[in-house]
């Protein structure tokens, strides 16, 4: 019970940040040793401060625990042994292996998640919900001296989506059409 309230976001049901710290850099030891590439999507709901400010906490967590059960879904349809974590308010992150040279597959991934979270819905008495998501992404480097350096360039391409409309995918530097 104590690993599981050291390790998982009591709001969401998810991994929380703790976890996150521990499998990125457990993951990238292993990429170290192993070569095999793993990919970071760094993930944040578009508005959210208006979503709380409009409609109140309850509604906004309500928001919270929807994205992170789509969210998990979503990495357990992708590997089995994979997680969405919780690492910060309304920030998440999933830690995917992944095939070298398999741009596709991470595009198409990224895609599936921003229309999985398109088609949420929260049904108020007076109103629907629905909300956004703006991604980033990035791959594991032999160039890497640490495990933050793959957190860091996701979080700037998470960032370049959030300024260049929300509602974006930007891999590598480079944001999708779409």
């Amino acid at each position: 019970m104590l690993t599981k309230q050291a390790n998982f976001d009591d709001l969401t049901g998810i991994k929380n940040f703790r976890a996150f710290n521990n499998d990125l850099s457990q993951q990238y030891d292993e990429f170290k040793e192993t070569q095999n590439q793993f990919i970071l999507v760094m993930m944040d709901i578009d508005h959210f401060k208006a979503i709380n400010d409009t409609y109140g906490h309850l509604v906004g967590n309500s928001v919270l625990k929807q994205t992170a059960t789509a969210l998990n879904e979503l990495a357990k349809e992708a590997d089995p042994d994979a997680y969405a974590y919780r690492v910060g308010g309304e920030e998440f992150g999933i830690l995917l292996p992944v095939k070298p040279g398999d741009e596709l597959w991470t595009r198409r991934l990224c895609q599936q998640i921003q229309t999985k979270i398109r088609q949420q819905r929260l049904m108020l008495p007076k109103t629907t919900i629905n909300w956004t998501i703006s991604i980033g992404c990035d791959y594991s480097s032999l160039k890497d001296e640490g495990c933050l350096e793959i957190y860091r360039r996701a979080d700037k391409n998470l960032y370049h989506s959030k300024e260049n409309g929300r509602d974006a995918i930007t891999i590598q530097g480079t944001m999708m059409e779409g």
